[in-house]
């Protein structure tokens, strides 16, 4: 699949919130970073029921381990940055009073966490 450790450890992060959302695990780990798909393995936990487990094993079978996914995942994490990607990548002359007042919540919000 080509993808750097670094990378497989985002996805993994993704992969185990997604899981977590409809099964109790332990953990959830790439056994084969180099397979096409990752090959990964889930540390149920010992309450976990037969449909929660196969629940997770076809979030294991539909995951898109595209780095547009991850990037869209992140983004969805973190309302912002998105926004701050805009208008990183806006030139300056094309700015609006609009994108100068977003700018402006967008660090303050982030100087007040």
């Amino acid at each position: 699949m080509g993808l750097n450790m670094a990378t497989v450890a985002e996805m993994v992060f993704r992969l185990h919130k997604t899981i977590a959302a409809v099964a109790p695990i332990v953990s959830v780990s790439v056994v084969d970073e180099k397979a096409n798909p990752p090959t990964t393995n889930i540390e149920f936990d010992p309450s976990a029921t037969q449909k929660q487990m196969d629940d997770a094993d076809n979030i294991v079978a539909a995951f898109d381990w595209s780095e547009s996914a991850d990037v869209a995942f992140k983004d969805a994490q973190d309302p912002d940055q998105a926004e701050i990607k805009r208008l990183v990548y806006t030139p300056d002359d094309k700015w609006t009073p609009d994108d100068v007042v977003k700018a402006a919540q967008i660090a303050m919000r982030r100087l007040l966490k």
